[in-house]
Parts: C-alpha cells; structure tokens; sequence
C-alpha cells in the first residue's frame, strides 16, 4: 500500500521542497561568509572574494555568477513536471 498509493501522492511534494530547499542553500551568502569565512567557502563566498583592494572585479564576478546559476537552471529543468505537480497539488477538487 505504501509503494502504489502513498508513494505516488508524496513525490511532488518532496520535489517541491528539494527543489526549494537547493536554490536556498546554494546561493547562501551571509551565514557561510559570517561562522567561517576561511573554512567553509561557499560558491557564493568565492564569487564576492574576486573583489581587489581597490576595485572589484566585474567582469570575472558577473561569470562566476552565471556559472553558479547553471546547476539551478539543470536541476529545475529535470524536476519541472514534479514541481508543477506538487505545487498544484491541493488546488484542484475533483
């Protein structure tokens, strides 16, 4: 019963959340460069290290940028029906 009927109704709804919960944490800014500046470097903290002393770096920050964003991009095109589904999941009676 729990792998034909609970399964099934379930799966949007943690894809929804997985999904979510990624884009959260991979573009954490603020706890990684506050608790460990050194230790925990996150792709966040890397991209706002390009800066010089007296200049920051645009070009370099803007492509780091949109590489960090290309694993977002990937994973939301794979998940996309799930995350719709879970989404509307409660929205429709019938």
């Amino acid at each position: 019963m729990l792998w034909h009927v609970m399964l099934p109704l379930i799966v949007p709804g943690i894809v929804a959340s997985a999904m979510f919960t990624f884009i959260v944490v991979w573009g954490a800014l603020l706890f990684p460069l506050a608790l460990g500046y050194s230790r925990a470097e996150t792709i966040s903290v890397a991209i706002a290290n390009f800066r010089g002393y007296s200049n920051f770096e645009w070009p370099v920050m803007a492509a780091g940028s949109v590489i960090a964003t290309i694993p977002q991009i990937l994973f939301f095109g794979f998940i996309q029906r799930h995350l719709v589904a879970g989404l509307t999941m409660g929205s429709v009676k019938g």
